[in-house]
């Protein structure tokens, strides 16, 4: 008792020479953080490198986001994972409280599309003149774009910058005129003796987005346009490395790590096609015994994919921007025609498919489905499946039976994920 009170006693005299000394402090909250960035540093060109860097890092996780959960709201994947937030997005149940939808896909959208805008018009203001033929400046660009890009194809409409709420076309308007400006400062840059490699492969990329959301838009005009632009052997890729969890190839965490629940949909399995390579036979879910889940394996738009079961690996990167894309649009863009039969014919071969002979909607609905196959489980799904419907009258998103249980519903109207409730509750433009 007596140690007792001699501790408090000392502690009391330690509160009150503390006050003492406070007291005298006349500046104590003038403090010094010596790991802080002075404003002014950010005027040095040596923080160029960093200042892209962080834009692509911000794109390249927000990217993930999309492909995965995009792939479990549409018929890619089915989600049997045991937590309350997945299978609503499984059963395309979602409402703005989905705190998964808000963590893995829209506040790393929003930053992605923060980093790659904010990080290029301060690029702009350091750089001055010279701006307009900086490689830098088109690449950040291309990736503001993007972000841009898939904001519109994922969400029903979404605010920039603590406005209004925007609708997914004049998202795709913003994207479109990112990538023309990168495509107009890459031609600058290469003119005035910048790397002609990389600024050919920046101006592609930005063909590329541009083209596809002027498809999104179903201005086919501007879309067949910038797709003809694309020389067919163009590839961009999504990154990936095993060196921390942010960098891992977010399906492999879902497929491959010992904890898998994510598994192929019924509407991709036994399709007998290279592109989309999965297990023979499924396998326990981790945490959910009386589900068995298919397990893909690399598909044709990941890195080592060479049409057998190659395994996923954590630093497997993906392919999101390519030639191939290029005349996928540029065939939707024009229609039934030869060349589009032609065309359609040829991704058939790869995918050890016998040719057809098909004419008018017939023909359009196979290039939709070899559409599907190609680009599996590399973040288009949710963005082609909502042009169908909206322009095309065709609604592939999945109905009847969820195949996980045989007894819960899909839901029949959701197309697109809502603004999250952070989101309505922190925006004063858009309410709660």
């Amino acid at each position: 008792m007596r140690t007792a009170r001699r501790g408090r006693a000392a502690g009391i005299a330690a509160m009150f020479a503390a006050a003492i000394a406070l007291g005298a402090c006349s500046n104590l909250l003038d403090v010094e953080n010596p790991g802080a960035i002075v404003e002014d540093n950010l005027k040095d060109p040596q923080v160029i490198p960093g200042l892209v860097n962080g834009a692509v890092a911000e794109f390249q996780r927000a990217f993930d986001g999309v492909a995965f959960y995009g792939g479990i709201f549409t018929d890619e994947l089915n989600d049997y994972q045991v937590f309350f937030e997945d299978r609503p997005i499984d059963l395309r149940d979602v409402t703005p409280s989905n705190g998964l939808l808000n963590s893995y896909v829209y506040t790393p959208l929003q930053r992605a599309r923060a980093a790659g805008d904010h990080n290029a018009d301060r690029l702009k203001s350091l750089l001055g003149d010279k701006a307009s033929s900086s490689l830098d400046v088109a690449r950040l660009l291309d990736y503001a774009g993007y972000s841009y890009l898939l904001l519109a194809e994922t969400y029903c409409q979404a605010p920039i910058d603590v406005g209004k709420a925007q609708s997914p076309d004049d998202l795709f308007k913003a994207a479109i005129d990112r990538f023309n400006q990168a495509i107009t400062i890459a031609a600058a840059a290469r003119a005035a003796g910048a790397s002609a490699a990389s600024a050919d492969s920046l101006t592609s990329l930005a063909h590329v987005g541009a083209a596809r959301a002027a498809l999104d838009r179903n201005d086919k005009a501007t879309a067949l346009t910038h797709a003809q632009a694309v020389p067919a052997a163009f590839q961009f890729w999504v990154t990936h490395s095993d060196n921390s969890l942010r960098e891992n190839n977010l399906i492999y965490d879902a497929t491959r790590t010992g904890n898998n629940y994510a598994s192929v949909d019924p509407a991709f399995l036994n399709l007998n096609d290279p592109r989309v390579p999965t297990d023979t036979k499924p396998s326990a879910v981790a945490f959910n015994v009386s589900f068995f889940a298919w397990i893909p394996y690399q598909p044709s738009s990941y890195e080592k994919w060479n049409g057998q079961l190659t395994p996923l690996e954590k630093a497997t990167s993906i392919r999101f921007a390519s030639g191939l894309e290029a005349q996928y649009i540029a065939a939707e863009a024009q229609g039934p025609t030869a060349a589009t039969l032609a065309f359609v014919n040829a991704r058939r071969t790869v995918g050890k498919q016998a040719p057809v002979t098909l004419t008018g909607d017939a023909l359009m609905a196979e290039l939709r489905d070899q559409r599907r196959r190609e680009f599996f489980l590399a973040g288009y799904r949710m963005g082609d499946l909502r042009r169908y419907k909206q322009f095309y009258a065709v609604d592939q998103f999945p109905t009847g039976v969820w195949p996980g249980d045989q007894k819960s519903v899909y839901s029949t109207t959701a197309t697109c994920f809502p603004i999250p409730q952070s989101e309505l509750n922190g925006n004063p433009n858009l309410g709660s």
